[in-house]
C-alpha cells in the first residue's frame, strides 16, 4: 500500500483562560471551510464516557458553542449523537443538560445504541472476521463533527477525535435490547463466544490486543470519518485515562477539517508522535489526512512549543507501543 502526501492543512489552536472562547476562536479560523448550503445531516459527536467524572466528559459549555456557530450557518437536520459504554445514553444526556441544549438550537438527540444497524467486520485476535454494527445515522450524517477532549488512554496512548467517532458509532445493545435476547443468555453467550457477531457489545468486540485493536480502528475510520474535528482541551487528562486519570489545566482548544492532522498534532503536543500510535500510524497508511507536521498551517493566538506539554502515559503505555502487526495491509481495507 502505497501512503499518499497530502497538501498542507490548516489546524487552530487558541489559548486562554475561557473556554467558550478558545472554541469560538478555533473554530472562526475554521467553520467557513465547509459548505454548509450543501449539507442534509449534521451530527455532533460529543465524548460522553461516564457520567461521575466530569472532567472526561464533553462540556455542555462547549457544545453550545458549536451548536450556535453552527445555526449561525446552517438551518437543517441537526443531530447530537452518542452511544454510551456503560450508561444509558439518553440518561446521560439529561443529566448533561444536552435536551434543553438540543431544545434550544432546534437539534435532535439520538441514542447510537438504539440506531439501526448497519453490519461491518473487524477482527479478533486469532484474525477471524467478526461482525458488528455501526450506527446508521452517523454513516448517513454528510457532515460528521467530532468533539472531543484530549487524553491518555488504557489500550492506546491517546484518544482524540477519530476514535471518539470510531468507538461511539459501534452499537452496545447491551444498554437497550440485549440484541432481542435475555440478559443472561446474552452474558453466556459473551462468555462462550465473545462479543460481537451478535453478542454483547459491539465496542467490547474490538478489544482484541494491542495490534488488532489499532488495525479495527483504523478499519472502521474511513465510514465515519469526521468532516470537522474540535478538541476541548480547556481541562485535559493524563495518566490513567480514559476514566481515571488526573485533569491537565491544559487551557487550549483545537480544531480542523482534517482530522487525521489536528489529531497527529494534538498528540504531539501532548508529546506522543505519530509512529507511537498505531491506529493513527494505519490512518495515514491509508491516506486519510496530512500526518506530517512539517505540513500543517498553525494558526491561532498561541505558537505550539508555548502549549506543548509532556502528558504523563497510562501505566500500560510501554505495551500499547507495541502496536505493529508484521502484515497489516489486508486486515485494514474493508470490502
Amino acid at each position: 500500500m502505497e501512503q499518499k502526501s497530502p497538501a498542507r492543512t490548516m489546524v487552530a489552536l487558541w489559548k486562554g483562560e475561557d473556554r467558550a472562547e478558545n472554541l469560538r476562536n478555533v473554530l472562526k479560523y475554521i467553520i467557513e471551510k465547509i459548505d454548509w448550503s450543501s449539507r442534509r445531516l449534521v451530527l455532533i459527536k460529543p465524548n460522553l464516557v461516564k457520567a461521575d467524572c466530569p472532567y472526561a466528559i464533553t462540556h455542555p459549555e462547549a457544545l453550545k458553542v458549536v451548536l450556535a456557530m453552527i445555526r449561525e450557518r446552517y438551518s437543517g437536520q441537526l443531530v447530537v449523537a452518542e452511544g454510551c459504554a456503560e450508561e444509558p445514553t439518553h440518561e446521560f444526556f439529561k443529566m448533561q443538560g444536552f435536551d434543553r441544549l438540543a431544545a434550544e438550537f432546534n437539534a435532535r438527540l439520538v441514542d447510537l445504541n438504539a440506531d439501526d444497524p448497519v453490519p461491518v467486520t473487524i477482527f479478533n485476535k486469532h484474525e477471524k472476521r467478526v461482525r458488528v454494527s455501526l450506527a446508521r445515522t452517523v454513516i448517513e450524517s454528510d457532515c460528521r463533527i467530532s468533539l472531543s477532549i484530549p487524553k491518555t488512554h488504557n489500550v492506546v496512548p491517546v484518544t482524540l477525535t477519530i476514535k471518539n467517532m470510531v468507538m461511539g458509532s459501534l452499537l452496545n445493545r447491551r444498554l437497550v435490547d440485549y440484541n432481542g435476547k435475555h440478559p443472561l443468555v446474552d452474558r453466556i453467550g459473551r462468555v462462550v463466544f465473545g462479543a460481537g457477531n451478535g453478542w454483547g457489545s459491539d465496542k467490547n468486540a474490538m478489544h482484541q490486543g494491542y495490534p488488532i485493536f489499532n488495525i479495527n480502528l483504523a478499519r472502521l475510520a474511513p465510514l465515519v470519518f469526521p468532516h470537522l474535528s474540535i478538541l476541548d482541551g480547556y481541562i485535559s487528562m493524563e495518566g490513567e485515562g480514559p476514566l481515571r486519570g488526573a485533569p491537565v489545566p491544559w487551557r487550549i482548544a483545537m480544531a480542523g477539517i482534517d482530522p487525521l492532522a489536528v489529531d497527529v498534532f494534538a498528540s504531539h503536543l501532548m508529546g506522543f508522535e505519530l509512529p507511537k500510535i498505531g491506529y493513527l500510524s494505519y490512518c495515514s497508511l491509508l491516506g486519510l489526512g496530512c500526518s506530517e507536521l512539517e505540513r500543517l498551517d498553525v494558526v491561532g493566538n498561541v505558537l505550539p512549543q508555548q502549549v506543548t506539554r509532556e502528558f504523563t502515559p497510562h501505566s500500560d503505555y510501554p505495551a500499547q507501543i507495541h502496536w505493529q502487526h508484521p502484515d497489516p495491509e489486508p486486515f485494514l481495507v474493508t470490502k
